[in-house]
């Protein structure tokens, strides 16, 4: 899934314009940019860092979603929760290293703890 086509549907989907600008600009932009500090103690790269207020799941991650067997209006609901979640965290619980592996993992955990909101798999009716 291409950046056009996240932004096609997050417009679809009603996110607000200048949210969807930020998010784009930032995908953009060169990766040189140092993450927000919280204190002293953060210039160990191992810490990880805060994720930030325009996240949005990249095109890789809309597409690991997907191939799980999320569909598309799921991962967006699932794509506000994570962003709240981890927005609302204080301190060491808002660090990350890997937003991405971190993305994967909440995708995994919701499909495993809401599975009537999964697609049926073929082995399922077989049952």
């Amino acid at each position: 899934m291409s950046i056009a086509d996240l932004v096609q549907s997050m417009l679809a989907r009603g996110i607000d314009h200048d949210l969807i600008v930020q998010a784009v600009r930032e995908a953009e932009a060169p990766k040189a940019k140092k993450p927000k500090q919280l204190h002293m103690l953060d210039d160990d790269p191992l810490r990880g860092s805060r994720l930030p207020a325009s996240w949005i799941p990249s095109p890789a991650d809309m597409r690991f979603a997907q191939e799980a067997g999320m569909p598309v209006e799921r991962v967006w609901d699932e794509c506000n929760q994570f962003r709240d979640y981890y927005r609302s965290c204080a301190a060491e619980r808002a660090l990350r290293r890997d937003w991405s592996a971190t993305w994967r993992n909440w995708v995994r955990r919701a499909l495993r703890m809401n599975p009537e909101r999964a697609p049926e798999r073929p082995y399922d009716s077989a049952i």
